[in-house]
């Protein structure tokens, strides 16, 4: 008997979801967008309160906007009845009360209290959406535009950014919960994100692209899903789009880098833990002669887990495994990879190791009220027998990640610095068959660096005024490359950095694989935003960048970068890699 369901199986039994969760289900929401800016007000939160039942459980993002919602604000209800004296500065307060405002449909005690007469009748009710209709128990409607308009001057081009779309979520019967992403866009990059776009043929985090005048691109951005409550700590989740797992400002489990996807999900906490499970289709490795070509790319299976536990109120542990599979290499969507519970490599085995698994820790600890400590550990594959040797076995393939945040640094209120390390050996993401290769529409699902480097982060946030925001970053990096350029070199020695390549294509030797091996690229990435919030979600953007891209043999390539911009309720495109 074949250990997977037919299309069509899968298809009545998605029907059948669709019809009876409703049914289970009560209070549901949407997800707080990955780049929005109450992300940072949850995070200083979580180190500030650390072990708080809500906050602790931050790693797994998207964040659902009710809990995290209802959650702060009772961190405000504290707060103003003096529970929380010295913890909170004003900027704080001004950010939960920004935030209660953008999520007032989800408050108890801020439903009516940003209401104001509203423009020509119906619009701008509430100052933070263009239109919201909230009738609680019957339905929740808010519809934002979505602009972003950029103009900017980059070595050797002028740069622009056009987007105009829509955002939309609510809830219908306490039952149901949903959103809406949807722009169309047209942008001209710098000379390196030109070069990659065509090197991958993919717009980096979205994908698909058509060309625009040349030297342009011309895409949609497209999100959305429905969400469901089998209970107060359940959730199922059916949507396209991405996830982000980590503590850091980079993940080396799953990153938001790479285009969305469409996913089934699901949720449950009990107590001290949390599971996470997802299923995915991705797209698999894809050459070049697809572009502008109407046929179906190929197609991919991903699954993972993350479970996090919290023992103590300042420590939490965390669990992550992946799988990954081609439809056709590897026989189709396999039933057992869906179990929530199950241990995919073991399953992986039971099959005959057809997909390509991975395995990790994670752990994050608050501490002082002001910092915080965290890391990740991936394995791809590891000999026990050769981890103490010198010689660089390349069948140790693992990444890890050691970081820190300093909330308030030295009593400067606001101001919150992070440091960050990123390790990962070459040929890892890496499997027999490269479409199993963690990789989605030609972009990797973890780090943008791939495989085979080892990078620095450090990053200052600093909002001395309420709409003001200040951040600069600097990220430095070593990558072994098998080739001068984003294109894959298939004909020359592989020395693991390639994810389009898999472990065996070139490989000259077993051991002598080392990070930074191969020709030497080094690259430096400094940049400065200045944000001011003229309205709610309406920002005034500049931003200075400077990219040093060092390749051995080859001269150096410099970019300077200055931007001038206007967006509403979306994030700024930014390419640091």
């Amino acid at each position: 008997m074949k250990p997977y369901l037919t299309y069509m199986q899968i298809k009545k039994l998605l029907k059948l979801a669709l019809i009876l969760l409703p049914f289970y289900s009560q209070a549901q929401t949407d997800n707080i967008e990955l780049s929005d800016k109450q992300n940072r007000l949850i995070n200083r939160l979580d180190i500030k309160l650390r072990g708080d039942s809500v906050l602790q459980f931050t790693t797994v993002k998207p964040y659902g906007r009710k809990r995290a919602t209802e959650r702060v604000e009772r961190i405000d209800s504290l707060d103003k009845a003096g529970a929380l004296e010295g913890v909170l500065t004003r900027i704080d307060r001004y950010n939960i009360r920004s935030m209660m405002m953008n999520n007032s449909d989800w408050t108890n005690n801020y439903a009516d209290s940003f209401q104001r007469k509203p423009i020509l009748g119906a619009f701008f009710k509430n100052p933070a959406h263009l239109y919201a209709v909230d009738k609680r128990d019957q339905y929740s409607l808010i519809i934002d535009p979505v602009i972003n308009f950029e103009l900017g001057k980059a070595t050797g081009t002028k740069t622009f950014v056009n987007t105009r779309g829509l955002r939309v979520r609510g809830q219908i019967d306490q039952r149901v919960g949903y959103y809406l992403y949807f722009s169309e866009n047209q942008e001209r990059d710098p000379l390196y994100v030109q070069d990659y776009n065509k090197a991958h043929v993919s717009v980096p985090g979205l994908g698909y692209y058509k060309t625009f005048k040349g030297d342009g691109f011309d895409y949609w951005d497209v999100r959305g899903g429905v969400t469901f409550h089998a209970g107060k700590y359940i959730d199922f989740q059916i949507a396209h789009d991405k996830f982000f797992i980590g503590d850091g400002y980079r993940t080396l489990f799953i990153s938001d880098f790479s285009a969305p996807y469409p996913f089934l999900k699901l949720g449950v906490q009990a107590g001290n833990f949390q599971l996470t499970s997802v299923a995915a289709q991705t797209i698999a490795p894809f050459e070049n002669f697809y572009f502008g070509k109407d046929s179906t790319r190929p197609r991919n299976y991903m699954m993972f887990h993350y479970l996090t536990w919290q023992p103590t109120n300042w420590l939490k542990l965390g669990f992550f495994e992946s799988t990954m599979y081609n439809s056709k290499k590897n026989g189709g969507l396999q039933v057992g990879y869906l179990n929530p519970s199950m241990f995919n490599r073991a399953y992986s085995s039971y099959t005959g190791n057809s997909a390509k698994s991975s395995i990790g820790l994670d752990v994050k600890a608050n501490f002082a009220k002001h910092f915080q400590a965290y890391g990740q550990w991936l394995i791809n594959e590891f000999v026990v027998s050769k981890v103490f040797k010198s010689g660089g076995p390349w069948v140790n393939k693992f990444g890890y990640q050691i970081g820190a945040k300093y909330a308030d640094a030295f009593t400067v209120k606001n101001l919150d610095l992070q440091v960050e390390g990123n390790f990962v050996r070459p040929f890892t993401y890496t499997d027999k068959w490269a479409q199993n290769n963690f990789l989605h529409y030609n972009q990797p699902l973890a780090h943008p660096l791939g495989a085979n480097f080892k990078e620095f982060v450090g990053i200052a946030h600093y909002q001395p005024l309420p709409r003001l925001y200040l951040k600069a970053m600097l990220v430095m990096y070593n990558k072994g490359l098998d080739t001068v350029n984003y294109n894959t070199a298939w004909h020359s020695p592989s020395y693991g950095g390639d994810l389009f390549r898999n472990y065996t294509d070139g490989r000259e030797r077993e051991e002598g694989y080392f990070i930074g091996g191969g020709i030497s690229n080094k690259g430096m990435i400094g940049s400065m935003t200045v944000s001011y919030e003229i309205l709610q979600n309406l920002f005034f953007d500049v931003t200075g960048m400077y990219r040093k891209y060092r390749i051995e043999t080859v001269p150096d390539q410099t970019t300077k970068w200055l931007s001038v911009g206007l967006r509403w309720n979306m994030a700024r495109r930014d390419f640091v890699f």
